[in-house]
């Protein structure tokens, strides 16, 4: 009975305990079924209210008990209905404790499957910075700044982000850029903001291509501390190499990133932040780049690796033990037009860069990122930013502290950089044969790098050349406050013929054999670009000349003490010694040396290479030897081939130099055929030879018979017997010339007659009678003065040179010789008349050129002219044409007997004109074509004399002119030219011939040009 009693009172609406129950009741009811309804039914409401976005979510349910909250499938999307940010699933458990700790508790914060999808439209513009705009409301100017109320206080027991997905999407790019980075995992235990309390959390990202982001550690929000681990496995590579595909001109294959460090980050209570990063250790493996239209990779390694990195702040000093790029390859070249090829990688597309950037005139484009804007009151030193993501947010405080602070002195140093085994090959294209050098293999360390000023960084090379040869040097660099460099480099037989491409545009002739050794040492200082010091060698040098003869070889060319300064303009070698030599000297039946056949002439008309005046080189150099050379010398432009050798040839030169006119030593012997003596002695100086020099040549027991080649082109005589003793003495002296010449012949025979038409007819016996003394000696002494400066200082053999170049001189240009005789000097063109197109009159700039033509031609009876008939066929086209629609619009406008203006009656004939040839010329368009749209009243509406030009040009083009006319044109010059030479010139008619009329090219101002010709009469 009294339980009975009992549970009526409390059934008993009077009882406090039943209404505890009914709310206890409702609030249940509530929370789990009205909560979720009314979050489900104003969730697209609110969303629009508060971001101008549709969201929906499927399923939401809530535990009133536990105060956990769960959604399903959510989703938020964009303005034009693309998916912007959803989740498969929301876990939320409140923490009733929230009330004690005054802040925002929870227990749990799952999120399953979330999806965000980035899209970046504009240089600051993304779809996520638009949301953020929208949700923060526009900006009003007059509102107060709030007051910082602090940081949210907040705490999260266990934060979890399972199985995310981020879509991202780079609209910037010509061809846009997508990756999706997934699975996102995200683990936080203890995520808090309040003070001094710390959590940690593990964050594991996969990316593109099987890459993996991963970041292990502590953190503490209030006040910012956190350490931890962080892990990159990325094929980052190819992937930069994508997002880059319109601005760089290669594809990137490999190139996987695996990089990981410890680190730490800790806020200061005057707000500043410390950190340091520990144990970077960062590598990239088997890449290769190659350029789009190749599939040869131009640049590729084995692996680079980044060991032992550390960082600290605000100390400003970062470290890295080793640097190693192991198994590097390179291909570079320089195309026919002389561009490199890595250069151009990126040039290329600098466009599309450029494209890709904010415009620099803010005037230009005040918005940036569509409807949002972003504007900066220099006045006050304020900014207002929206739709802008975080990085440009931080560019621009970077900006600002640039500006109002002075850069940190940050302290960098490196253990070692070590490029091991690279091999490289460069060709030069822009060569008539490709040229080619290879690298086998270069090993190249640099120790103790750091940017302190004055610090020098050893470093050892190793190079190996493919062709031949090793190069090692070993010495230090430095970089600040300049670059300076000094080492020690040993060349060991580096192969010459590698050379060999280079040398063909200047020398037809083959760089076959030759080794370069030497130790030096270079140095580099801001005073002096190149300080190179040492002794070099070129061991079994051998070129040949086209026919694949030696030209010139040597055992060894010695440089001994070599000095040169490249910023002071200065070489010095002490000494200088050329062991067994060789030269073949032969002159070939055109009377050309193989030497000067060797050299290439530039084309004719190619326009010299231009030349910067400088300072002239500083030349110092001690006594040079020559021993035991040899010369092999053939004349095979004499009737009788010539042939001898100089064996034994050696001797020395005292020292040179280009800075004093203290004259040289000279001093050499050889042997001259079988038992034959030469021998040079003397003084020479090299600055100016001629101001002060004297050269004694001596041969001495020449065998005569040798020289029969020479008789019989002078006298055409050989000889049978003899010797010649030769003493040739010359001094210049400020290039007056005293030589003394002593020809001795003993016992001369002469030989038989050699028929040579050029041989003059003298009566060499009987002046070898006359001449010899009773031993059989024939003793002549010569003595030649003059000055060396005038081309006929008395010597015969300058007089007869002078007279054949005056002949070759007259034979090419016979027409200038004709012009220096009527005065007119030899740059008188008398051989080309120019005629105007489509004219056949003489102007009188012509007229004066035919009269002093045919006053010259007076002079020369025995010469005859040729005219020839000459039409270009364009030129003359449109001149004739041009006459004869000048002549038909005169015509037409001349006929008429109106009042009109004559402008007035020539716009009326052209216009006739244009109906009647061109039917399917429209006036109408073409007057609309020429209307002036101009608010100046003073300014015409329509531009006659445009429209005018245009009908004509329109008729010229239209109007036919046949073969027959050109070639009629061409015979009417020529008959003009004729004519006015006979009728005033005073020419005779049959010493011109008029020929036949052929087509020619425009000369300048597309004047058509007849060129006479000169025959023998």
């Amino acid at each position: 009975m009294q339980s009975l009693t009992d549970t009526r009172a409390w059934l008993s609406p009077r009882n406090a305990r039943f209404w505890v129950v009914i709310l206890l009741i409702l609030y249940t009811l509530a929370g789990f079924f009205l909560v979720p309804w009314l979050l489900q039914r104003e969730l697209p409401g609110f969303a629009q209210t508060l971001v101008q976005r549709d969201a929906a979510v499927t399923t939401v349910r809530f535990n009133p008990l536990t105060l956990a909250l769960e959604a399903e499938d959510f989703e938020l999307r964009d303005t034009d209905g693309s998916d912007l940010i959803g989740f498969g699933k929301l876990r939320l458990n409140f923490q009733v404790s929230s009330l004690f700790r005054w802040a925002l508790v929870f227990r749990e914060v799952r999120l399953t499957a979330p999806t965000v999808n980035l899209v970046r439209d504009g240089f600051a513009d993304t779809n996520l910075g638009r949301l953020a705009a929208a949700a923060s409301g526009p900006a009003d100017p007059a509102a107060e700044p709030p007051e910082d109320a602090g940081i949210l206080r907040l705490v999260i027991h266990e934060l979890q982000i399972a199985d995310g997905v981020m879509d991202v999407t780079d609209r910037m790019p010509a061809t846009a850029f997508q990756t999706r980075l997934e699975p996102i995992n995200i683990q936080v235990n203890n995520l808090s903001t309040l003070p001094n309390d710390q959590g940690d959390q593990v964050i594991r990202i996969s990316t593109e291509g099987d890459g993996l982001i991963e970041w292990d550690g502590t953190l503490q929000v209030n006040p910012l501390d956190s350490a931890g681990r962080i892990t990159l496995k990325l094929p980052g590579l190819p992937l930069l190499t994508r997002y880059l595909d319109d601005v760089l001109d290669f594809d990137l294959d490999g190139g996987l990133l695996d990089m990981a460090f410890d680190y730490q980050v800790q806020a200061q209570p005057d707000g500043a932040f410390l950190g340091a990063v520990n144990g970077l250790d960062l590598s990239v493996t088997e890449t290769e780049l190659a350029t789009e239209d190749s599939a040869e990779p131009f640049f590729g390694f084995q692996n680079l690796r980044i060991a032992g990195g550390e960082l600290r702040w605000p100390e400003a000093e970062a470290s890295v033990e080793d640097i190693v790029l192991t198994g590097p390859t390179l291909e570079t070249w320089l195309d026919p037009d002389g561009n490199l090829n890595l250069a151009q990688l990126v040039e290329e597309r600098a466009d599309a860069l450029e494209d890709s950037l904010p415009a620099a005139d803010a005037e230009a484009d005040p918005t940036i990122g569509g409807d949002d804007t972003t504007t900066v009151d220099a006045d006050e030193t304020t900014a207002e930013v929206a739709g802008t993501d975080a990085t440009a947010v931080a560019g621009a405080t970077v900006a600002a502290a640039t500006e109002d602070e002075p850069a940190t002195d940050f302290k960098l140093s490196i253990g070692r950089v070590f490029i091991d085994g690279l091999q490289a090959h460069f060709e030069d294209r822009t060569l008539p044969e490709t040229g080619r050098v290879e690298l086998s293999s270069l090993n190249l360390e640099v120790r103790e790098l750091n940017n302190t000023p004055d610090a020098r960084f050893p470093f050892d090379l190793d190079l190996e050349v493919a062709s031949g040869g090793t190069v090692n040097a070993a010495g230090q660099l430095g970089v600040l406050p300049a670059v300076v460099a000094q080492a020690d480099v040993n060349l060991d037989q580096l192969a010459l013929p590698v050379a060999q491409p280079w040398l063909v545009p200047f020398v037809r002739a083959g760089l076959d054999a030759g080794t370069l050794s030497g130790k030096t040492t270079v140095e580099s200082l801001p005073e002096e670009m190149l300080d190179l010091r040492g002794q070099l060698t070129i061991d079994g040098l051998q070129v040949s000349d086209a026919g694949g003869e030696d030209l010139v070889r040597w055992r060894q060319l010695a440089v001994q003490d070599l000095i040169f300064q490249l910023t002071a303009n200065q070489l010095e070698i002490a000494r200088l010694t050329l062991r067994e030599p060789f030269a073949r000297v032969e002159i070939d039946g055109e009377r050309q040396l193989n030497f000067a056949k060797a050299i290439v002439e530039p084309p004719p008309g190619a326009p010299a290479e231009p030349v910067e005046p400088g300072e002239p080189l500083v030349f110092r150099m001690g006594r040079s030897f020559i021993e035991n050379g040899s010369v092999d010398f053939a004349d095979l432009s004499l009737p009788l081939p010539f042939r001898t050798d100089v064996r034994g040839f050696g001797g020395n030169i005292s020292a040179l130099a280009s800075d004093t006119r203290e004259p040289s030593e000279l001093d050499f012997e050889g042997r001259v055929g079988e038992f034959g003596q030469a021998k040079v002695t003397g003084q020479l100086t090299a600055l100016d030879p001629l101001a002060q020099s004297a050269v004694r040549v001596e041969f001495r027991n020449v065998n005569m018979p040798d020289l029969s080649p020479y008789t019989v082109d002078f006298a055409g005589r050989k000889i049978a017997a003899g010797k010649l003793n030769l003493d040739l003495d010359y001094r210049f002296e400020k290039a007056q010339l005293v030589g003394k010449n002593e020809i001795v012949v003993e016992k001369i025979q002469l030989g038989d007659k050699v028929d040579n038409p050029d041989a003059l007819d003298l009566p060499l016996g009987l002046a070898v009678a006359l001449l010899s003394d009773t031993n059989g000696v024939i003793d002549i002494k010569l003595t030649i003065e003059g000055d060396v400066n005038d081309p006929e200082f008395s010597a015969r053999g300058v007089v007869a040179k002078a007279l054949a170049n005056l002949l070759v001189k007259a034979v090419t240009s016979p027409f200038r010789l004709l012009g220096s005789l009527v005065g007119g000097g030899e740059d008188v063109d008398l051989q080309n008349i120019a005629f105007e197109p489509g004219e056949a009159i003489l102007s009188p700039p012509e007229e004066e050129k035919l009269t002093q033509l045919g006053t010259a031609l007076a002079q020369r009876p025995g010469l005859q002219l040729s005219v020839p008939g000459a039409y270009a066929a364009q030129v003359d086209t449109e001149g004739i044409a041009a006459a004869r629609v000048d002549a038909a619009a005169r015509a037409e406008a001349e006929a008429g007997d109106s009042d009109e203006l004559l402008a007035e009656r020539a716009e009326k004939a052209l216009e006739k004109m244009a109906r009647e040839q061109l039917p399917d010329l429209s006036l109408r368009e073409l007057r609309k074509q020429f209307e002036v749209q101009d608010d100046d009243p003073d300014t015409p509406d329509f531009d006659t004399l445009a429209y005018l030009s245009e009908i004509q040009r329109r008729l010229v083009a239209a109007e036919p002119v046949s073969e027959a006319e050109l070639q009629a044109l061409g015979d009417t010059r020529a008959a003009a030219i004729a004519d006015y030479l006979v009728e005033n010139a005073g020419l005779p008619p049959e010493r011109i011939v008029v020929t036949d009329t052929a087509q020619v090219e425009p000369g300048e101002e597309n004047q058509v040009t007849i060129s006479l010709q000169l025959d023998a009469g």
